[in-house]
């Protein structure tokens, strides 16, 4: 882990591991967004 050659790596797992999060808030907008538009 202490290997690192700069904080590249670290951000990167913090986004591997925000990304379900993130596209699951997505989603959930997308959804909403279109219920909403389709109902005038």
């Amino acid at each position: 882990m202490n290997e690192a050659p700069d904080s590249a790596y670290e951000v990167g797992v913090v986004i591997g591991s925000y990304l379900p999060f993130i596209a699951l808030v997505v989603i959930a907008y997308a959804i909403y967004h279109y219920n909403k538009k389709r109902r005038g």
